[in-house]
């Protein structure tokens, strides 16, 4: 898998710290060691002096709890590697910069007394937990590229998906169930800080929030001819031929969310047709893509518009070419919509899948543009059934997991 390594922070870190991609990352060891002792930092390992939810820097620090310090010690006596894992997404918005971090963990190591590896994912993308891109540069890096015996390494974390007043020290409903879901989708072990530092019993009070792929696992196709995200309902044959092949001139709508498998359906399933492709990501604007279409329609070409389309107004501006060109041109162009009704967890969870498939080649989708997708989604609805948008037929696109190796399979089952 390929590790780029344009992330648009500042490249230069001194003090042995490097970057793969958008990871950050330093070792500490130099023996040996196959016993992996994993953990969080905030909240787990260290906390603010000034009670900020991060720390501000290296006079801000001090351990999560007395007992912190002792207890690592304890595991590097009895052979285990300390490595911290820890997601500092402030470093690409702007609240925290990577020296900051890098000087704050180096401070944590220098005060624990032993040497520390330390890997911070500095964005949302493959390398954040619960992902597990960084989990395959600490075998690289750290035990040579040969995964260690997972009975013998855990992770501990505060992220367990906890609600109010389930042992945590603070007594705060814990903020996210990213590092359980993190453990759990590696293989490892989990603790939360208070059960590993404090010898609390394991907590049972917990949810695993987001998506729950589980469920699909009773229809995946494995190594199917053409694979692809999505497969429409009731079956392909809805899928007409272009224009000239008998069935009509006609425009195509997709609609539905950043994520949901709208390209790769139009490039199965109309591209191949010969129906005209406009897609905004390409062209990079709205005029563009009509000015293709528009042409496109007065030529006597079906065309599919690959946008996210999710107003009445986004999917207007395209409609109206096909009726002008109905009402003065003598053409009779037909009008359909594909519609990709995903829930949000559930394209937030095809987002994150297609970034562990493809690593850093994948095109992250941050959560503002689903979010802002979902917040202006209007459901198109055919003429026929009270629609006011002229559209002859929407056909609701089915979800069906299908995939090129085992290898996909299990990375679209983890959780995200």
């Amino acid at each position: 898998m390929s590790k780029k390594s344009s992330t648009g922070v500042n490249k230069s870190l001194p003090n042995g710290w490097a970057w793969r991609g958008t990871l950050m990352f330093k070792i500490e060891y130099t023996d040996t060691r196959t016993k992996l002792a994993l953990f969080d930092f905030d909240g787990t390992l260290g906390r603010s002096k000034s009670g900020a939810k991060m720390c501000t820097g290296p006079s801000d620090f001090a351990f999560w709890h007395k007992n912190v310090q002792p207890k690592l010690t304890q595991l590097h006596t009895d052979g285990y590697r300390i490595i911290i894992v820890s997601n500092q997404g402030g470093i690409k918005t702007g609240g925290t910069t990577p020296m900051n971090v890098a000087n704050e963990f180096d401070e944590f190591s220098k005060q624990a007394g032993i040497p520390v590896d330390k890997f911070v994912a500095s964005t949302d993308d493959y390398y954040r937990k619960p992902a597990t891109g960084i989990w395959e540069v600490i075998v690289e890096l750290c035990c040579g590229g040969v995964e260690p015996n997972k009975n013998e390494c855990f992770f501990v974390g505060d992220a367990a998906g906890r609600p109010k007043g389930a042992g945590q020290l603070d007594g705060k409903k814990d903020f996210s169930c990213s590092d359980r879901k993190f453990a759990l989708n590696v293989g490892l072990p989990f603790h939360t800080p208070e059960e590993f530092f404090l010898g609390q019993p394991a907590t049972k009070n917990f949810e695993i929030d987001g998506f729950d792929p589980l469920p699909l696992m009773k229809n995946t196709v494995l190594f199917p001819s053409r694979p692809d995200l999505c497969t429409p309902a009731p079956n392909p044959a809805l899928i007409a031929p272009a224009g000239k092949e008998g069935t009509g001139q006609e425009l195509v709508l997709m609609v539905g969310s950043p994520a949901s498998g709208k390209s790769t359906f139009t490039q199965k399933y109309f591209v191949p047709r010969g129906y005209v492709h406009v897609n905004r990501d390409t062209l990079k604007t709205k005029e563009k893509c009509l000015k293709l279409a528009k042409e496109a329609l007065e030529r006597g070409d079906s065309v599919v518009i690959d946008n996210t389309n999710p107003t009445k107004e986004a999917r207007g501006e395209f409609i109206r070419l096909a009726l002008n060109l109905n009402r003065t041109g003598g053409k009779d162009i037909n009008i359909r919509c594909f519609h990709f009704e995903f829930t949000f967890d559930m394209v937030k969870h095809f987002n994150f899948f297609r970034e562990n498939m493809l690593g850093d080649e994948a095109p992250h989708v941050p959560t503002i543009a689903l979010r802002t997708y979902f917040k202006n989604y209007e459901k198109p609805v055919e003429t026929a059934k009270g629609g006011s948008e002229n559209i002859n037929e929407v056909i609701e696109v089915q979800f069906v997991p299908s995939f090129d190796n085992p290898r996909d399979q299990k990375l679209f089952y983890l959780h995200s």
